[in-house]
């Protein structure tokens, strides 16, 4: 009995330190709507984690990857600048670990950041 016992609070609770997985959730807040946050990767291809929009001062909901490390990043953006259609911006490198990960982002003077919270 008492293995079974063991057995099951060591199911319930290895994700503590087994994660697999890294889930992150942005809030925005700038002015304007972003959408497609993603990672470039080493290959210089895109690849999309937060495929939706996000009007401004809202919040996503949380996405979940496989991946973990230290990446550039990207989003799209329907400000000012860019009229009625999306401009892609740059957000330099930032990391991400496994677990969870809440970012948000800010801008000024017609450039954006992420912010961890």
């Amino acid at each position: 009995m008492r293995i079974f016992i063991l057995l099951l609070m060591f199911s319930g609770c290895s994700h503590w330190f087994m994660e697999n997985d890294s889930r992150l959730q942005l809030v925005n807040e700038s002015s304007y709507s972003v959408r497609n946050l993603r990672l470039v990767g080493d290959n210089n291809q895109d690849e999309l984690w937060i495929p939706v929009e996000i009007l401004a001062g809202e919040q996503s909901e949380v996405y979940s990857k496989i991946w973990s490390g230290s990446f550039k990043w990207k989003i799209d953006v329907k400000d000012s600048l860019c009229g009625s259609s999306w401009c892609s911006y740059d957000l330099g490198e930032k990391t991400i670990l496994r677990g969870s990960t809440l970012w948000s982002l800010k801008s000024s003077d017609s450039s954006y950041v992420l912010e961890t919270k």
